[in-house]
Parts: C-alpha cells; structure tokens; sequence
C-alpha cells in the first residue's frame, strides 16, 4: 500500500484529515532535507470572491473550500532570498489507492502539487525511509506567491499579502504556524 507524508491541513485535528480517517497512521516524520513552506492566507481577506484570490489553484473537483483556512506549500526551492528553510514536520499514513487518488484530486497533482518521493524520518525509531509527499509544482503559481512575498517584503505594511513564509519560530511546523495567533 502507497505510503503519504502529510504536514498541512491533511494532519490529524485539521480540515482534510477526514479524508484520512480510515488511514493507518504509522508514524510522525519529520524530513531529512530542509525544506521550504508558504502559507496560503487568501482565507483572511473576507471577500466574497476570496477563492479567486487563489490565482493558479485550481483543483480538478473541490473537495472543499480552500479559502476558509490557510494551508501551506511545500518546495525544494526558497522563493525569496532569505527564505528560511528547516525539517518539515509531519506524519506518514498508509493509504489505499482510492485515497491516494482523492488525495491527488485534493492536491491538483500533478498540476499544482506533484507527489514526489522524499526521505523522511521516524520521530521514534530515528529510521528514514522514501515516502511520497506533495510539494508545490506550477510554476505559474510559484511565480504568484514570489510577487506577492516580494511586494510584501517591500512594503511590510501592506496587510493584502496573499502568502506568508513559515518562519524560524515555527520550527517546520504547520501546526506551531496555525496557532501562532
């Protein structure tokens, strides 16, 4: 069965983990290569066209409404100089394949996220393995999230930005970024 490394809102308690919930998890992981996340905010601007905010996101069936809460993207790559990077925290489930493809449904793959393999460690046993996860993949909604991320770092006043970087003080955790309020 298809092994999933999840760190957003697909984590046990968020919003997409009732796609999960029939799922073994096996373990919490926590990446071996430093990695890159962005946190999609268009949920706070209250608009009633807030989902078009989300200019390059456009998955093939809404599973459900990505305006109403952030969620984050993961890359390789910093999108601005500066741009921290640290072990994703995260957790590894043992899937079926009907999740795996409601999963990529969920995610855009391969349009926006692709599901690619990485090496993730267990937490407990300190063992890495290669589990698939979905990092951001559409270069146009890369090129998106780095103007907005540019004209905020500008201009740090500017409270329309669309996208904020994880920081240092979330240590690679989603979950320490969502409750940093």
């Amino acid at each position: 069965m298809p092994k999933i490394f999840v760190y957003g809102t697909l984590l046990k308690g968020l919003e997409n983990h009732r796609l999960l919930k029939d799922e073994t998890l096996l373990y919490s992981g926590l990446t071996c290569d430093s990695l890159f996340v962005v946190a999609n905010r268009s949920h706070l601007f209250n608009k009633p066209d807030a989902a078009a905010n989300v200019k390059s996101y456009d998955p093939t069936l809404q599973l459900e409404p990505q305006d109403a809460y952030p969620y984050p993207f993961m890359t390789r790559e910093g999108l601005v100089e500066n741009h921290y990077s640290s072990r994703i925290i995260g957790e590894v489930y043992e899937v079926s394949d009907a999740t795996l493809e409601r999963l990529d449904i969920l995610e855009d793959h391969p349009r926006s996220y692709k599901r690619q393999s990485i090496d993730i460690e267990n937490l407990e046993t300190r063992e890495t393995s290669p589990v698939d996860c979905y990092l951001l993949h559409s270069e146009t909604l890369l090129q998106d999230i780095k103007s907005s991320v540019v004209a905020n770092l500008a201009d740090p006043e500017n409270t329309n930005c669309e996208y904020d970087l994880l920081l240092e003080k979330h240590q690679g955790s989603w979950m320490k970024y969502i409750q940093k309020d």
